[in-house]
């Protein structure tokens, strides 16, 4: 009897979900028409994923406790040694978890790329290197596969920008950042 309240439970708030996601996009579609007023949807999204690494970053370095009761709560059964682990964040899945973090990636550039001021672009930076590093460590690969094609699609359409060398040190930076970032999360964290 319990097993099929728990998937009532989780049908309902699918259902909840995706009705969500269409008055989003009804949102975004009949209210976005100004550059400013674009800026300020990605700077929400930017809040919240902020919010959303905040939550992944505590479950990190506490696995397995309760931030707030009935509310955040991490999955992670608590066992003498923790190691290995994947981040589920506060969706309580790997998935939904790492493509959160992948599809702000091009969010995160985008504003970094924009911002004139010295502590926003400091700020965006700090942002965009949590950000990948909490996508890393959720072990997922679908998460990476979408985020390059998503950002080999973006070279593409942005091809008259980019001149050769800045595409090779933009790749060469991104490879080496993976590099670095895999290997601390290996070492250094209860992940990988």
């Amino acid at each position: 009897m319990r097993g099929s309240t728990m998937i009532e439970k989780k049908g309902y708030l699918f259902i909840l979900a995706i009705i969500g996601t269409m008055i989003a996009v009804f949102l975004i579609i009949n209210f976005i028409d100004s550059e400013e007023k674009l800026e300020r949807t990605i700077k929400i999204a930017l809040v919240s994923a902020t919010l959303v690494i905040a939550f992944t970053v505590i479950e990190m370095l506490f696995p397995g406790r309760t931030i707030i009761p009935s509310w955040l709560y991490t999955e992670h059964k608590t066992q003498l040694i923790m190691k290995g682990i994947r981040m589920t964040g506060p969706f309580h899945d790997y998935e939904l978890t790492a493509e959160f973090f992948a599809m702000h990636v091009p969010l995160i550039l985008l504003m970094y790329v924009r911002a004139r001021r010295y502590l926003e672009r400091n700020l965006l930076l700090l942002l965009f290197l949590l950000d990948t590093v909490m996508l890393f460590s959720t072990v997922t690969r679908g998460a990476f596969i979408s985020l390059g094609i998503g950002l080999i699609y973006w070279a593409w359409v942005c091809r008259r920008d980019l001149t050769f060398v800045k595409l090779i040190s933009y790749a060469s930076g991104l490879i080496v950042l993976a590099i670095t970032v895999d290997s601390f999360i290996t070492r250094y964290t209860v992940s990988g």
